[in-house]
C-alpha cells in the first residue's frame, strides 16, 4: 500500500492519489483514451447485495448490521458468501452486477477480488463500500466510501496489552487470518511496531489459521510442540480464538496467556475462563451497518464517493471485565435472518 501524509490520512483525496497507478480494465481504458469514464446512474432497483466472505459468526453479525441500516428504507438486503474463496467472490459480485442491484457491500476474501469486483460494479453504476478496508490503496477509486477498523492500530493495541500485562515476556505464537485479505498484514505490522522495544518479547512462529478453527489449532498445537518455551498465544479472529481457547481448555494450559480479535458469543464465554485473556474487539455489526449507509447515500443521492468517504469503526482491549459495555457484536433483532447465510 502507498504511504500517505500524515496530514492526509484515508481521504478521498488521499485514496485517489494512492490508486492513481492501478491499470484499468482493457475496456474502460479504450473508451476513454487512458482517462476515467464517467460512472452511469445507479440501477433502478430496491435492491442491495452484500458479499461476505464466509459462512461465519462474523460474517453473520456483518449482516445483521446491514439489515439494520436498511430497516425502513424500502430496500432489500440480498446475501451471498463467498466460502473463503476469491474465485467465488468475484463471481459472487459479478452476479450482483448482472442482477442489477442498486448498490453491494463487500467483506472481502481478498483484496485484489474484491477491488475488481468494485471496478466491473462502478462500470454499470452499481455503487460499492468495503466493510473492512485495509487502508489507502490502488482500488479505492472503485468504491463509493470505505469502512475502516485500522489493522495497524489493532495490531499495536495487541502489543501494548501484552507488554502491560504479560511483564515476563515470553515466546509469542501468532495465527493470522487470511493472507492477502489485507487484514493480518497489517495487524502484524502494529504488533512487530508495538513490540520492538520490548526484547523480551519473540515472535517464534506465524501462520494463517485461515479463519477456520481447526487450521488454527492445528498451528497451535504445532507451534507448541516445537516451542516448548512458548506462554503467548496471539490470534486474529474469534472464530479461531474460541477453537484455541477450547484446545488450551482440553490441554489445562492455563499458563498460555491467549489474545483473540472481535468477538462472537462463544468469545464472551471463554473470556470468564483462563484460555482467553483479552480480545482486540470492535463491533462487526457496525462495519455492516456503515458500509451498507455508505451505499444507500450513494445510490440515492447518485454519488460516486460519499464524504467522508472513511468510516472509522472504533476498536479497544477488551476483558471479561469490561467487554459487556462495548458495542454489540450483532444486532440481535437480524441475528434469526443472518443465521440463515
Amino acid at each position: 500500500m502507498a504511504e500517505m501524509p500524515a496530514d492526509e490520512g484515508l481521504s478521498r483525496r488521499g485514496l485517489l492519489r494512492a490508486g492513481a497507478g492501478l491499470a484499468l480494465a482493457p475496456g474502460l481504458l479504450a473508451a476513454c483514451g487512458g482517462s476515467e469514464v464517467e460512472v452511469p446512474a445507479p440501477p433502478r432497483s430496491r435492491k442491495i447485495g452484500l458479499s461476505l466472505a464466509g459462512p461465519y459468526p462474523f460474517a453473520r453479525c456483518v449482516a445483521t448490521g446491514a439489515y439494520a441500516a436498511l430497516r425502513g428504507t424500502g430496500y432489500e438486503l440480498v446475501v451471498r458468501e463467498a466460502g473463503f474463496a476469491a474465485a467465488k467472490e468475484s463471481e459472487n459480485i459479478a452476479a450482483f452486477v448482472k442482477e442489477k442491484v442498486a448498490g453491494i457491500v463487500i467483506q472481502p476474501v481478498q483484496v485484489e477480488s474484491a477491488t475488481r469486483g468494485a471496478q466491473l460494479a462502478q462500470l454499470a453504476g452499481v455503487r460499492a463500500a468495503t466493510c473492512m478496508s485495509p487502508g489507502p490503496g490502488p482500488g479505492s477509486k472503485f468504491f463509493a466510501g470505505v469502512v475502516e477498523v485500522p489493522g495497524r492500530e489493532g495490531g499495536m493495541l495487541i502489543g501494548k496489552w501484552l507488554k502491560d500485562n504479560v511483564p515476563a515476556g515470553g515466546e509469542i505464537v501468532v495465527v493470522q487470518g487470511i493472507l492477502g485479505q489485507g487484514i493480518s498484514e497489517t495487524l502484524d505490522a502494529g504488533l512487530d511496531a508495538a513490540l520492538a522495544d520490548a526484547p523480551r518479547f519473540e515472535i517464534v512462529t506465524r501462520g494463517p489459521g485461515n479463519l477456520d478453527g481447526g487450521e488454527a489449532v492445528g498451528l497451535v498445537r504445532q507451534a507448541l510442540a516445537l516451542h516448548p518455551k512458548a506462554r503467548v498465544v496471539v490470534d486474529y479472529g474469534a472464530v479461531m480464538g474460541d477453537a484455541i481457547a477450547a484446545f488450551l481448555e482440553d490441554r489445562g494450559r492455563k499458563d498460555v496467556v491467549h489474545v483473540t480479535s472481535d468477538a462472537d458469543d462463544a468469545t464472551l464465554r471463554w473470556l470468564r475462563t483462563p484460555y482467553l485473556r483479552a480480545t482486540r474487539y470492535f463491533s462487526a455489526a457496525d462495519t455492516g451497518r456503515e458500509a451498507t449507509k455508505i451505499v444507500l447515500e450513494a445510490v440515492r443521492q447518485a454519488k460516486v464517493a460519499v464524504d467522508p468517504f472513511t468510516v472509522t469503526v472504533p476498536q479497544s482491549m477488551r476483558t471479561s471485565q469490561d467487554v459487556a459495555a462495548a458495542p454489540p457484536f450483532c444486532v440481535r433483532e437480524f441475528e434469526g435472518q443472518a443465521a440463515r447465510i
